[in-house]
């Protein structure tokens, strides 16, 4: 399909083109929206698109969720609601170009804050322009009056882009007599050069290059796994921050269980707050993977399953506790006294380590209560003797070997079970 800029707009507009559930919130400023366009109606390369046809399946892991993109735009506006793809329902997915493309879209077919899009027919005249470097100056306006420069001849750009050529051809006419530009002038013919410019780039085909992935499927069964696709996206995405793999999981966990950005996201706040430490979602989520009896590692079909994400968020308030324990621990004077994560990792990466946390917070989450009494303070005797237990054995590095895995959790459990069985017993007395 030789798709030009405007019948991708309109395919956005229809639905046809859309953002899958793995996709962040548009981020982009004004400024560069109108780099953007500037680049784009001067003829420079402004990247490549890649989508996917992607077809709704009856199985779980292939059900796909999916956004669309938004029309008008307002500051710290989160991605519109999520979608299901229907069986045999086909999408094309934007796996890389959400940025470009949302662009686009609010600039010939939206809103900025409510603001619309225009273009300068004097654009690239100016001295402000020459020194910028800029050929097509566009603004966000609330009208053509807003901007304070009587140089300038600003023009809505969706009154003109969309017209078939005989009505364009009528508008610019009575454009330009409207105007009152010299027909015989520079500026007029500079006027008439823009609004050509400006409508022909958006007309010209593949001035964009799109790779579309499974372009040829016919079936949710020929297109590729959501874990091929998930890895193809981690590797191309190049939006200003790169997206890590954590990434994209985050974003799967958060379309399948309602308020994990906030609960995880605040629990690092807290365990931060502790001492010098670097938290992530990745430590938190693995502690999760570990508590629910799982290696750590990683699988972007496993993490979209429902019934994991509702375990997940079963098990948070006590996981969450655990962790505030183990951190307790660790930063007091009566406990481990570490408060950097310096002191864990040897002074390399922060996350390096964490893999003696993640047992520790397993021993606490399996005892009956997360919490370490005061007369139970000598588990600072206990823990370090067997907190290695799952790093050595594979658990928390992802080891696919699940025996190993499921070795190293059944001692903590022995061990914690022992040591609630003689809390208990001395609790009676009998101690």
């Amino acid at each position: 399909m030789d798709d030009n800029i405007l019948t991708l707009v309109k395919r956005i507009e229809k639905r046809d083109i859309v953002l899958p559930d793995i996709q962040r919130s548009f981020v982009w400023d004004e400024d560069q929206i109108y780099d953007l366009f500037d680049s784009l109606v001067r003829g420079y390369p402004i990247g490549s698109l890649l989508f996917w046809n992607a077809i709704g399946g009856d199985e779980e892991e292939r059900l796909l969720v999916y956004h669309e993109f938004v029309r008008d735009h307002r500051k710290g506006q989160p991605l519109p609601a999520q979608t299901e793809l229907h069986t045999g329902e086909e999408k094309t997915f934007v796996l890389d170009g959400q940025q470009r493309l949302q662009s686009l879209y609010l600039g010939l077919d939206g809103t900025y804050d409510g603001r619309e899009l225009y273009v300068d027919l004097m654009g690239g005249t100016s001295s402000e322009d020459r020194e910028k470097n800029i050929a097509y100056y566009v603004r966000f306006l609330g009208s053509r009056n807003d901007l304070k420069d009587s140089n300038r001849l600003m023009v809505r750009v969706k009154d003109f882009i969309f017209l078939p050529q005989e009505r364009f051809a009528t508008y610019r006419r009575k454009l330009m007599e409207e105007s009152g530009l010299d027909p015989r002038s520079d500026a007029y013919e500079k006027a008439r050069e823009v609004l050509d410019q400006v409508r022909g780039k958006l007309l010209q085909p593949e001035v964009i290059p799109i790779v579309t992935i499974d372009a040829q499927a016919r079936s949710a069964d020929e297109c590729k796994s959501l874990e091929e696709v998930a890895e193809i996206f981690v590797r191309v995405n190049d939006g200003g921050t790169k997206l890590s793999r954590m990434d994209l999981i985050f974003s799967l966990m958060k379309s399948r269980w309602i308020g994990a950005s906030e609960v995880i996201e605040g629990l690092c706040q807290a365990l931060n707050s502790s001492g010098e430490f670097a938290v992530t979602k990745d430590f938190v989520i693995r502690c999760l993977m570990v508590f629910s009896g799982r290696s750590a590692q990683f699988r972007v079909d496993q993490m979209r399953r429902s019934d994991l994400m509702s375990e997940f968020e079963g098990i948070f308030p006590k996981a969450a506790a655990s962790l505030r324990s183990t951190f307790d621990f660790l930063t007091q004077n009566r406990g481990a006294g570490i408060r950097t994560w310096r002191l864990l990792s040897g002074g390399q990466r922060a996350d390096r380590g964490y893999n003696v946390l993640i047992a520790i917070a397993l021993y606490l989450y399996l005892r009956p209560t997360p919490d370490i009494p005061e007369r139970e303070y000598r588990l600072h005797e206990e823990v370090p003797i067997h907190c290695n237990h799952l790093a050595l054995l594979g658990a928390i590095r992802g080891d696919p070997h699940r025996q190993a895995c499921a070795g190293g959790q059944q001692r903590i459990k022995a061990r914690a079970g022992r040591i609630s069985s003689e809390s208990a017993y001395r609790s009676d007395g009998r101690g």
